[in-house]
């Protein structure tokens, strides 16, 4: 739910607006917490379909819940650690062990290969690629996609579908053979946190 921002929040905030903005602060870490768990279910979901089924649709909306829990996920998870880590309750514990299984999951991808599925959520969420385009908007022509320039983009994601025989398929099938045994252990260990 979006909230009007306390007044002060654009400088020094009384104490009536700290706790406001504590509250709706906590408010919001609810509704994430329960946003994230949603999402892990659908992922949980796809993931387990994919075993038997490599339909093209799943891997659609696997690639955007996998792109989103490692790039939305992560950051959530590591805000909630950095702020309140030194807890030990069954909350934190679970978000520590959704962030290392986040970090797990980065960590069996390259970096273009993580740009990759990055692109593979952009293409399942946007018609159009504009982002990864050359653009003549304004009297300018915009060569770069997030600081970088969309040649190399381009020859980087190239790349990594060179190593995957020029197909997306393959890529998409490696993808899923590298993080499936992730997230299956991640079902598994949530479903404890759930249990107890």
């Amino acid at each position: 739910m979006l909230g009007r921002p306390p007044s002060g929040a654009r400088g020094i905030m009384n104490f009536e607006e700290c706790n406001a903005y504590l509250k709706e602060f906590s408010v919001d870490t609810i509704i994430h917490n329960n946003q994230i768990d949603s999402w892990l279910n659908n992922i949980f979901y796809i993931d387990k379909k994919l075993v038997d089924d490599k339909d093209d649709v799943y891997f659609i909306y696997y690639f955007v819940l996998l792109a989103q829990l490692i790039q939305e996920g992560h950051q959530f998870c590591k805000r909630i650690v950095e702020k309140l880590g030194d807890s030990s309750t069954r909350r934190i514990m679970y978000i520590k062990y959704l962030l290392q299984s986040i970090d797990n999951i980065k960590s069996v991808f390259s970096q273009n290969e993580i740009e990759y599925i990055l692109y593979l959520r952009h293409t399942a969420c946007h018609i159009f690629q504009e982002g990864y385009e050359y653009q003549y908007k304004n009297g300018k022509l915009k060569t770069k996609r997030k600081d970088k320039n969309i040649y190399d983009v381009k020859e980087m994601l190239f790349d990594v579908l060179e190593m995957h025989n020029e197909s997306e398929v393959n890529f998409k099938i490696y993808v899923y053979e590298k993080a499936h045994p992730i997230i299956r252990k991640l079902y598994y260990g949530i479903e404890k946190f759930r249990e107890g």
